[in-house]
């Protein structure tokens, strides 16, 4: 039995060849594209994750003055009503974790106000307060005596 394929079964013609090898490259392009995002995004999630965590910053410390550690200092996150104060020996935790660049605000009656920058290094803040000068406005004493006359 002499069987030969016919010719004319398995024609295609060129513009159909260069077709169909363009749909199977187009596909396997979009294949890879859609692969490289996944991944992409994936590690660029990790990544993120990782720096989040990095740049959250415990604080705590103590607050001095000249004369010793101060009680009942405010401190307040810049921007925010966030904030605590200090105990009676001048210790103090920040309630929550603080990114760096976020401002911490020291304040007391009488001391003068200091804003602090956090950066990665800064999970133990001892700060002190420097007295503030203020100026003392009074009226001046007067020695002359005035005497006013009595109209009849």
């Amino acid at each position: 039995m002499n069987t030969q394929l016919q010719p004319h079964a398995w024609s295609l013609n060129p513009s159909q060849i260069n077709f169909q090898f363009s749909v199977l490259n187009l596909s396997f392009r979009l294949m890879a594209f859609i692969m490289f995002l996944a991944l992409s995004s994936s590690s660029l999630n990790a990544q993120t994750k990782s720096d989040t965590t990095i740049q959250d910053v415990s604080v705590q410390g103590v607050v001095n003055s000249e004369e010793g550690p101060l009680a009942e200092v405010s401190i307040l996150k810049k921007g925010t009503t966030e904030g605590t104060i200090t105990d009676k020996n001048g210790k103090y935790r920040f309630p929550s974790p603080l990114k760096v660049g976020d401002v911490l605000i020291y304040s007391y009656l009488g001391y003068v106000t200091q804003e602090v920058s956090i950066d990665s290094n800064s999970s133990v803040l001892n700060i002190e307060l420097p007295l503030e000068i203020a100026e003392i406005l009074c009226a001046p004493a007067t020695t002359t005596l005035y005497k006013s006359k009595r109209r009849n």
